[in-house]
C-alpha cells in the first residue's frame, strides 16, 4: 500500500487529477456557501429618444409610477412630454451633418460632424422649423 501511494507522488497525472479534484469541490463548497442574492425591484425608465446615439444619454423620469391609479394620468403624460420634451416627435434626427436627441428635459445633444458656425446654425433652423425655440432648451454640442 505505501508503495502504491509513493508511485501516486511521483505521478504527474495523479497530481493533476487531484489538483483539479480540489479546484472542483472548493467551487461547490463556495456554491453551496453563498446565499442567493435578492436584488430590489426598480421601475424601468423609459426614454423618449431611442439611444442609439454616440454618447450616452440619461433616461429621465416623466412621471412617477404612484401616480398611474390617477384617471387623468395619460393626459398628464401627454401635457408633461409636450411641456418638457416639446420635440419628442421628431427626434432622433440625423443628417450628414448632425445627430440630435434629448439627454433630459428641455436638453439636447447635439453631435456635430464638424463643429461649424453654418451647422450649428442649421441644427437652431431645424429646431425653429418644428415650432420650437431653440432657447427654450440647454444644447449640448459634441463632436465626435
Amino acid at each position: 500500500m505505501i508503495k502504491k501511494i509513493k508511485s501516486l507522488l511521483h505521478n504527474k497525472k495523479a497530481w493533476v487529477f487531484l489538483i483539479l479534484i480540489g479546484i472542483l469541490s472548493s467551487l461547490i463548497l463556495l456554491k453551496l456557501s453563498q446565499k442567493r442574492a435578492v436584488f430590489p425591484k426598480t421601475p424601468l425608465k423609459i426614454s423618449p429618444t431611442p439611444t442609439e446615439f454616440i454618447y450616452p444619454l440619461t433616461t429621465p423620469t416623466i412621471v412617477p409610477l404612484e401616480e398611474k391609479g390617477q384617471p387623468d394620468f395619460d393626459k398628464k403624460v401627454g401635457n408633461d412630454l409636450n411641456k418638457y420634451y416639446p420635440l419628442f416627435n421628431y427626434l432622433p434626427y440625423k443628417t450628414n451633418n448632425y445627430l440630435i436627441g434629448y439627454s433630459n428635459s428641455l436638453t439636447l445633444i447635439v453631435v456635430l460632424k464638424e463643429d461649424t458656425p453654418e451647422t450649428r446654425q442649421e441644427v437652431l433652423d431645424w429646431i425653429s422649423s418644428k415650432g420650437v425655440d431653440p432657447k427654450s432648451h440647454t444644447i449640448i454640442w459634441k463632436t465626435p
